[in-house]
């Protein structure tokens, strides 16, 4: 039982790849840093970083790919998910923003989950064949104190192409 612990806990190293030296976690798409002492889950496809000072993942940065074989432009495949990411919520503004010299959408999202606001930051973009989607998601009374980590993960994030 131990062996096969210790088997699967390399196997994640390898395909999450983080180095505890600088807190930099790489996959096959993309690298990027994470904030000090913020934890790291991965499933498939998805990354998410959750910040330590918050139960039950009350904050977190969520990094996913999907492919895409799709010839649609940026702005053709945006206006068909977006309606579907507001549905329900307030929308608070719909921006465009610039990561890892790459345009990205971007949209600021406000709902009620368990009787608290929360709001949420999408950003989306398409590079070599994926689908990138980073969510960033807070407490509406949390989101000035927690938004500079969010940034930071942003300005580090670097596609990987192999």
């Amino acid at each position: 039982m131990k062996l096969h612990c210790v088997i699967q806990f390399f196997i994640c190293i390898l395909i999450v790849g983080i180095s505890n030296a600088d807190n930099v976690l790489q996959t096959n798409n993309y690298m990027v840093t994470i904030p000090e002492n913020w934890t790291v889950e991965t499933r498939d496809n998805s990354t998410t970083i959750l910040d330590p000072e918050f139960k039950n993942g009350e904050v977190s940065i969520s990094i996913s790919t999907k492919p895409t074989n799709n010839k649609m432009s940026l702005n053709e495949v945006w206006a068909k998910i977006e309606p579907l990411m507001v549905t329900g919520k307030i929308k608070i503004s719909e921006s465009e923003d610039v990561i890892s010299d790459n345009t990205w959408k971007k949209l600021e999202i406000e709902e009620i989950v368990c009787n608290k606001k929360i709001i949420t930051t999408v950003l989306f973009t398409i590079k070599y064949s994926l689908k990138y989607f980073i969510n960033f998601v807070c407490p509406k009374d949390n989101y000035h104190d927690v938004i500079p980590h969010f940034n930071s993960v942003k300005k580090t994030f670097k596609f990987i192409h192999k």
